[in-house]
């Protein structure tokens, strides 16, 4: 396990885990774009949202977990880079939480071979 001292000593790990956040912030973007998320989904199938205020949930939750993996990436201060890094993840886990509350994906143990 690599610890926190260590990444500060090895800048082409750091830019390379900097470069996965950022890419993976990316990959929400266009996926909520594309499909929207499991947690608009869980709302709009179970608790009856209007699809509005979904599509204006699944936005907000997705900015704020790209602002917080730019902020983790960036910022200088541990207390910042926590705070990014916390909002990012609560927005993950949101939607994984969803997708397993939903019955998850269809088809996904196919992905790999596809």
């Amino acid at each position: 396990m690599i610890h926190a001292s260590q990444l500060e000593r090895r800048p082409l790990a750091r830019i390379v885990l900097a470069g996965v956040v950022l890419l993976q912030a990316l990959g929400l973007v266009l996926s909520t774009m594309k499909e929207g998320t499991p947690v608009g989904t869980w709302l709009f199938l179970d608790h009856l949202w209007q699809e509005a205020a979904t599509k204006h949930l699944e936005w907000s939750g997705t900015l704020a977990a790209c602002t917080g993996s730019v902020i983790a990436v960036t910022m200088r201060q541990p207390i910042a880079r926590l705070l990014g890094a916390g909002i990012a993840s609560a927005w993950c886990l949101a939607l994984a939480l969803c997708a397993w509350k939903m019955g998850g994906a269809p088809f996904t143990e196919l992905s790999l071979g596809a």
